[in-house]
């Protein structure tokens, strides 16, 4: 939902008369629930920057916005997964800062420091020897990164809300991306609600020069072609585990406990039984609370699968009740406090569960199911997969299972 984040927000000033140090701090003061541990200002000549800190990962010392030996600022949402070996590569001590990390790594591969890094982040750095801002988002798009470039400066943000609320300008709508979005079919991953106002793509990375000139890549792409062949399902089972295991195990790394989301379905449940299984185990795990939307309507009502899980991994559970009519003053509210496209009214329950999770001390995780079933299922992609490889039968095979997996019961 956006509130276990930290806000970040960066604007370079294209008229070379120095910043608004203000412009920064406002765009991330707007960022409502993020970085709701201390806020940290930094600028010069050209650049300001603004970080809404929400310390998430353990760490002995948090860096400075600055460092005056590399002359480089950093703002940054991270969490990275394989700082061990980073550390290692970079001659840093164990432990170190996530961010302190990113700045090294840049110090010593440029740019191109990016491909190097797991985890979920959005980050915006200033060398001021390059006389550049170079900015990055994790593979998948976890951490959010919105920009806009305007006559006298370009703006980045963590969130459109920033942008959208401090543009100086009107806002135009974006009919073409509203379309989309009601169609349930996005097919850009740059545009917003908000005409000149866009984020950067998944595994997207940028460089904009203080004169304003910019360049936009995709550092990653997926191995579309790549298969992996083993002799038994057991194979398969135990490979996928494994890394379903360390995915749960990188994400527990927090002083503070943990939020879990429960709902009926694999995805969310896995979760959920993964990091109750490492805690079993003796693993350094925080406290877990479970967390689930609750409906009795027929058809929606999966409080059994739920309770199932709970039973068997005990845990703290917060339920939320989501009978009754749709609330549009609710989705009214959350609309306007993203300016970007809502939630469905079938997903408000999220927002008043996360609202009482919210009043958890010290909680600073999430982690959800969500997109579980996607990846899993196959469905679709995993028939226009078969097909392009001229896979005919093993289309057609799950075309059927796809289909009788959407059958009704009476059917």
């Amino acid at each position: 939902m956006g509130q276990f984040m930290s806000a970040i927000a960066a604007v370079l000033d294209l008229r070379a008369s120095g910043p608004d140090t203000q412009l920064a701090r406002a765009m991330v003061m707007g960022q409502g629930l993020r970085g709701r541990d201390g806020t940290e200002v930094w600028s010069d000549g050209l650049v300001s920057m603004c970080l809404g800190r929400l310390d998430t990962c353990p760490t002995p010392t948090r860096p400075a916005l600055y460092d005056s030996e590399s002359r480089i600022a950093l703002v940054a949402d991270c969490r990275l997964d394989n700082t061990s070996e980073l550390c290692a590569q970079l001659g840093l001590a164990t432990g170190s800062a996530d961010a302190r990390i990113i700045s090294a790594a840049y110090v010593r591969w440029g740019t191109r420091c990016v491909e190097r890094f797991l985890g979920d982040f959005a980050f915006v750095l200033w060398d001021a020897r390059q006389r550049q801002l170079f900015c990055a988002r994790d593979h998948l798009g976890i951490k959010q990164l919105a920009w806009s470039r305007g006559q006298q400066d370009v703006r980045f943000a963590s969130d459109v809300a920033s942008l959208a609320r401090l543009a100086g300008r009107s806002l135009v709508l974006n009919e073409a991306r509203l379309a989309e979005h009601l169609a349930g079919v996005l097919c850009d991953d740059h545009d917003t609600v908000w005409v000149g106002i866009e984020q950067l793509g998944p595994a997207e990375a940028m460089i904009v020069s203080a004169e304003g000139r910019s360049r936009r890549w995709r550092y990653w792409e997926p191995d579309v072609h790549g298969i992996i062949r083993y002799a038994t399902l057991d194979e398969y089972a135990e490979h996928w585990g494994s890394l379903f295991t360390e995915a749960v195990r990188s994400r527990l790394r927090t002083d503070g406990p943990v939020l879990l989301d429960l709902s009926g379905g694999l995805d969310s449940s896995s979760v959920v039984s993964t990091a109750a299984m490492l805690r079993a185990r003796g693993e350094s795990v925080p406290p877990l609370h479970a967390a689930s939307i609750v409906s009795t309507a027929e058809g929606a009502d999966e409080r059994s699968y739920a309770t199932s899980v709970i039973k068997r991994w005990p845990m703290e559970w917060l339920q939320h009740n989501d009978d009754g009519p749709l609330p549009s003053d609710d989705l009214r509210r959350e609309t306007e406090r993203v300016m970007d496209m809502g939630p469905w009214p079938d997903d408000l329950g999220g927002v008043g569960l996360m609202d009482r999770a919210a009043q958890i001390p010290a909680l600073r995780v999430q982690l959800t199911g969500q997109g579980g079933d996607f990846w899993n299922d196959g469905g679709g992609q995993t028939v226009a997969d078969a097909l392009a490889r001229m896979k005919f039968f093993s289309a057609a095979t799950e075309t059927r299972a796809w289909a009788d997996s959407d059958r009704p019961a009476d059917l």
